[in-house]
């Protein structure tokens, strides 16, 4: 246990190869710490090594401790790499080992909205990750964009406007955001969004937002 919380000190403070190395010499004392396993595959992914993450996980998974979070984290690994279906199947297995995984709840919605799953189904599993918790930025967020989609523009700006204040900075959150004035008609509110979504880097939905900005009516 001690290596396992110089692991998480060491992750902490960012310092990656502390955090391995004492992951590792917890698990070589004891194979069977889960937490010091999880740790291990959370450096990974934050060291940006996925495959070495997804392996890890895998290993956990297989264990009834931890079994959530490590489902979870491999549907986070799945659908950073663009394999939406088997990050949809890891999440719905995270959740059928425990239904109260937020985490799962809101990226098995935001997988569905976005890849061809039940948008209602989407809503549902959004609105019950809220609940959990309903300052997170990342889920009202994805609540916010399922009103869209749905066409419940007001109800996603009451959503989105929680996500832009907490991550001003957010190119997506800013998108949706602007989106949704635009769907409204609000000329001012959508043009402020889109222009700052657009100041930001590498922004994936650049070419939607110029199409939106040059459909408003100028004032």
């Amino acid at each position: 246990p001690g290596f396992e919380v110089l692991g998480r000190v060491a992750q902490r403070a960012g310092r990656l190869s502390l955090a391995l190395g004492a992951f590792n010499k917890a698990l070589s004392i004891d194979p069977k710490l889960t937490s010091a396993a999880l740790g291990l595959g959370d450096t990974y992914f934050m060291n940006k090594q996925p495959d070495l993450a997804r392996q890890q996980f895998e290993k956990v998974a297989q264990q009834e401790p931890g079994r959530s979070y490590a489902l979870a984290r491999l549907g986070q690994i799945y659908e950073d790499a663009g394999d939406f279906g088997n990050a949809r199947i890891s999440y719905e297995k995270a959740l059928a080992a425990d239904p109260e995984n937020v985490v799962a709840k809101n990226n098995l919605a935001w997988v569905y909205a976005e890849h061809g799953g039940n948008i209602d189904v989407a809503l549902k599993l959004a609105e019950e990750a809220k609940e959990k918790s309903p300052e997170d930025p990342t889920i009202t967020d994805t609540l916010g964009w399922i009103y869209v989609k749905k066409g419940s523009y007001e109800a996603a700006v009451e959503n989105l406007r929680n996500s832009v204040a907490k991550n001003p900075h957010d190119a997506n959150s800013l998108y949706h955001l602007g989106t949704a004035y635009y769907k409204l008609g609000r000329t001012a509110d959508a043009k402020r969004e889109l222009e700052a979504a657009l100041k930001v880097p590498n922004f994936g939905q650049a070419a939607d937002a110029k199409r939106m900005l040059a459909e408003l009516p100028a004032k």
